[in-house]
């Protein structure tokens, strides 16, 4: 994905000092849920590996919420997401991960849109979530979707994926 240069222009990223390294989030929803979601049986793992060779922390399950990553996120230059994401093609804004309803472990829809009003200012952000670089094709902007919203939150860098992870 590659933004617009007038999107560049417009959300230039300030530089990231004295934070703390990594920060991964996982959620896999729990069975039966009212998505009827499947689990993501190696989020955590994923996470809590990275963790280790990168000495970060780690937010899991029912700690993985919106809140969190809006509150907490911005202290660490690396954010990781494993979670589930599905790309809208016909409304890019209306993509979204799957995280944890707050204050339980049931699964909830978070929107693109919802982080365009972050502040989140990481170097990198990696969205470990199904079809997170996908969207709507705007002309002129290029990809309205996930990595938009992020950049747009202030990352000078998103890593995402084309195809279902599995």
């Amino acid at each position: 994905y590659l933004p617009s240069l007038q999107f560049l222009n417009l959300k230039a990223p300030t530089p990231s000092h004295n934070k703390k390294k990594f920060l991964g989030l996982s959620y896999s929803p729990p069975q039966p849920n009212k998505m009827n979601i499947l689990p993501l049986n190696f989020a955590g793992k994923e996470v809590d590996d990275l963790s280790r060779l990168i000495d970060g922390d780690i937010l899991t399950q029912q700690q993985c919420t919106e809140k969190n990553i809006q509150h907490k996120a911005s202290e660490y230059m690396i954010l990781h997401l494993a979670c589930h994401g599905k790309a809208d093609s016909l409304n890019g804004n209306e993509s979204f991960l799957v995280l944890s309803e707050e204050n339980s472990n049931s699964p909830r829809i978070v929107y693109a849109h919802n982080f365009y009003s972050s502040s989140l200012n990481n170097d990198l952000v990696v969205l470990s979530a199904c079809e997170s670089a996908l969207g709507q094709a705007f002309t002129g902007e290029g990809i309205i979707g996930l990595t938009r919203a992020f950049f747009y939150s202030g990352a000078r860098s998103v890593l995402s994926t084309l195809w279902q992870v599995s």
